[in-house]
């Protein structure tokens, strides 16, 4: 049960930011909130069959090779630095340079030039084509996988039995979805949580290094308290940041 708690922490922490990622590619692409319903729907679809993929993969992989594991390790290590470095990034909200925008605009999908609601494909000019919706999805997806890079190691990291670690991982995703505009505002709203997630990444590379290199395992009980304070401390230095800056929770609160 500690087990599956930490996993489902680890993955709810990593995840929001993922939903946050969802938000600024809406607002990148001017999607009306009413059309957003389905691109959230296959979005959640394709990240869960992703990380089934990936976690089983993943299994298979330590399985035949526990010392791989350093690999994970120094992919959620250096996840943490990106996260710490690019925490004071302004720009956050212009994805024109993304690469994974700029892979979707390589595409040269023809698309239609309006939304037409909540559909995916539209007839003008006498031809059936795609509505920008079918940007936007793809572009959800293929950031996706990014952040799947650093959601499945971190979760290996946890447990690598995928009875426990798939279903923490889909209960995390589908709990976010649910609550996808409250999402958004907490991380607008708490401007350390991304720190916070950041060092947890950064405990959970060496917890690994830690068991493969040098045989201590960290208890589960242990890690679960971490994940706890840590994110308790990053909300809790958000709210003190707030509260001196009145200015930057009126600015997160108009975004």
């Amino acid at each position: 049960a500690m087990l599956f708690l930490a996993s489902y922490l680890m993955e709810l922490s990593l995840s929001i930011d993922n939903m946050f990622a969802f938000y600024l590619i809406f607002k990148f692409y001017a999607c009306p909130v009413q059309c957003q319903a389905p691109v959230l729907f296959w979005g959640i679809i394709g990240a869960i069959a992703l990380r089934a993929v990936m976690l089983l993969l993943g299994v298979a992989i330590l399985s035949a090779a526990r010392p791989l594991m350093l690999g994970f390790a120094a992919a959620l290590i250096w996840s943490s630095l990106q996260m710490v470095t690019a925490a004071g990034d302004d720009d956050d909200d212009d994805l024109s340079d993304n690469r994974v925008v700029r892979c979707v605009r390589w595409l040269r999908i023809p698309v239609t030039a309006d939304y037409h609601g909540s559909r995916f494909f539209a007839y003008e000019g006498g031809s059936r084509r795609a509505t920008p919706l079918v940007i936007v999805l793809a572009t959800i997806e293929l950031s996706d996988i990014v952040f799947a890079v650093d959601s499945v190691p971190a979760v290996l990291g946890m447990s690598n039995d995928p009875l426990i670690a798939y279903p923490a991982v889909m209960c995390a995703v589908l709990c976010l979805r649910s609550i996808y505009t409250l999402t958004v505002l907490l991380i607008r709203s708490f401007a350390y949580l991304q720190q916070a997630v950041a060092l947890l990444l950064l405990f959970i590379g060496m917890k690994i290094v830690f068991d493969v290199v040098f045989h201590v395992v960290i208890p589960t009980r242990v890690s679960l308290a971490v994940i706890g304070i840590t994110l308790s401390l990053g909300i809790l230095a958000s709210c003190i940041a707030n509260h001196l800056n009145p200015k930057q929770r009126v600015r997160a609160d108009r975004a």
